[in-house]
């Protein structure tokens, strides 16, 4: 589903699409080229389907969500998060890493693939995408050459590695129940420690913008963390809006959190130490994944399909 957020204090649905499957990741982008014979610009979402594969909607009419191609791999496995370079889809599965041609929006193909185990998040910046592992930890995958990538470093976190984001040469990685873990990727053959910071409950999620990691534990809130020192992160506040935390999305000053069977929350973060809830929206089902593009918000929710 997309919502308007010209004003973020209340979000309005602008429409929502029925998946097909269990919707677990979103993410958009706006303006490209579409394929012949038309030549004009458009939007697309490409929806992480929990067995259904990957999905191309396209969007440019947000009211009117039109359904094109999609990719599925081999039956049984299971896409769990998806992030974008360039033309190219970097999706996660239980099998492992997959690289996917979006060039042409509406009908994505495979380009690539890389074992990379029990896979559910991923990040990608340039030429390399962060792949968080559960217990392998985290992989720094070489996708310069997307129909052979091929991991150049690992580095094998304390906790279950379940969500990354990449910032300034740095690798942020949601341990699961470890915290936060932050790796040097900056020679990504060889990613080490440099900091981490414990967070007592399960997390789930982080999202980075500039010296601030927000560290989402599923029931204990959001942990503002200052990370402008890497090797000794400090906490400076807690968000709270209830449990059941599954993903953070920073858009501006913006705070976009996926509560599960809660839906959508928003806070304002201009002020760290203090960040006041500015908006929220129920999706009426568990909202697991949550992308922000212009003045549109789009929301994976389990069993709702996107909005």
């Amino acid at each position: 589903m997309a919502y308007n957020v010209a004003t973020p204090a209340g979000p309005s649905v602008v429409t929502s699409h029925d998946s097909g499957d269990k919707a677990t990741g979103i993410i958009a982008i706006e303006g490209v080229e579409m394929a012949e014979p038309s030549p004009a610009a458009g939007d697309y979402i490409f929806i992480a389907q929990q067995t259904d594969g990957i999905q191309s909607v396209e969007v440019t009419d947000p009211a009117n969500p039109i359904r094109h191609g999609k990719y599925t791999p081999t039956a049984g496995q299971r896409v769990e998060d998806v992030a974008i370079s360039t033309n190219r889809l970097c999706t996660v599965w239980t099998d492992g890493f997959r690289v996917v041609n979006i060039g042409n929006p509406p009908a994505p193909v495979l380009m690539g693939f890389y074992d990379t185990n029990q896979s559910v998040g991923v990040a990608a910046h340039g030429d390399y995408a962060y792949v968080a592992s559960r217990g392998d930890g985290l992989y720094v995958i070489d996708i310069s050459d997307p129909s052979n990538p091929v991991a150049t470093g690992r580095y094998d976190t304390t906790g279950q590695a379940y969500d990354v984001v990449d910032s300034g040469g740095y690798a942020y990685v949601a341990d699961y129940n470890s915290g936060l873990t932050l790796v040097d990727v900056s020679t990504p053959s060889a990613p080490t420690l440099a900091g981490t910071y414990d967070v007592p409950k399960s997390v789930y999620t982080v999202a980075v913008t500039g010296d601030y990691a927000y560290v989402g534990s599923f029931s204990d809130g959001v942990y503002v963390v200052d990370v402008s020192t890497p090797s000794a992160p400090v906490e400076i506040a807690n968000i709270y809006p209830g449990g059941n935390i599954r993903n953070l999305f920073i858009s501006g000053n913006y705070l976009y959190i996926a509560r599960s069977i809660s839906g959508l929350d928003v806070y304002y973060i201009d002020d760290k130490l203090n960040s006041p809830k500015v908006g929220e929206f129920d999706t009426g089902d568990e909202a697991y994944d949550v992308f922000v593009a212009g003045n549109r918000i789009y929301l994976a929710d389990f069993r709702a399909g996107s909005w």
